[in-house]
């Protein structure tokens, strides 16, 4: 796995940001699966807690020289052992299903991500690339809010929005492998973002201008009342302080 997409949100540009890196015909950027690092996360807290809470009975059964005679109805592995199952197995998982002997550079986007699977993310990937995307949480908001599909409230929103981004700006500033970047400045065409997508892309600027000067997939904007933005504003202003907007 070369490079990963992660967007706070739905409606961030992660989309956007995968056309521009598959306009290089080596490489090729999945699409989304359903956030199912997710599962491969729930079923390691499962087993987990069957690991802490069987530690007596790991301790009674192998100190008595695997004697039977002890309860051994929850006894579970280590929890080294348990962490690294999931590691190993969701790295073979993605590795397999996103095989290619077509391209030199893989991988997959996502908006479903926060710090648990981005965490599982970089343990099974140590050396891949990844871009933590976000947008002001108005614009995404707006965008969000008029699609046919989405299902969330506003407060479920804003929670996802502040959890996701504060996480990203944390993990962005000790990982020198993962990269923030604002969907504005794609947009903007800023010069530092541009250069970076460059690099990671192996890229040239007329190809990504090709892709910037065409949209697919656009969304028509939701006017949002003032009651809203306000709430948006009150709700996310540590984070959007942070990140300039």
């Amino acid at each position: 796995m070369d490079l990963i997409i992660s967007s706070a949100t739905h409606r961030s540009g992660s989309t956007m940001l995968q056309r521009i890196f598959n306009s290089r015909k080596q490489t090729m950027i999945w699409g989304e699966h359903l956030g199912c690092l997710k599962e491969f996360c729930i079923i390691y807290n499962k087993v987990k807690t069957f690991s802490i809470n069987s530690r007596r009975e790991r301790r009674n059964y192998f100190g008595s020289n695997e004697n039977p005679n002890h309860w051994i109805a929850r006894i579970t592995p280590e929890q080294h052992l348990v962490k690294e199952s999931i590691i190993e197995s969701a790295k073979v998982f993605l590795n397999t299903l996103y095989t290619s002997k077509d391209h030199d550079v893989i991988g997959f986007k996502e908006v479903r991500y926060g710090k648990e699977e981005i965490t599982l993310l970089r343990e099974c990937f140590p050396n891949c690339n990844i871009i933590l995307l976000v947008r002001n949480p108005i614009d995404s908001w707006r965008s969000l809010s008029n699609t046919r599909w989405n299902e969330s409230t506003i407060h479920e929103y804003i929670t996802k929005w502040n959890n996701h981004v504060s996480f990203y700006l944390e993990f962005s500033k000790r990982d020198d492998k993962a990269f923030l970047i604002k969907y504005e400045d794609i947009v903007s065409r800023d010069k530092d973002t541009m250069d970076l997508i460059i690099k990671l892309g192996k890229l040239d600027m007329s190809i990504v201008n090709r892709v910037l000067n065409r949209k697919i997939g656009s969304s028509e904007t939701a006017q949002l009342s003032p009651n809203i933005t306000q709430l948006i504003k009150n709700s996310c202003s540590q984070n959007m302080i942070e990140l300039g907007y």
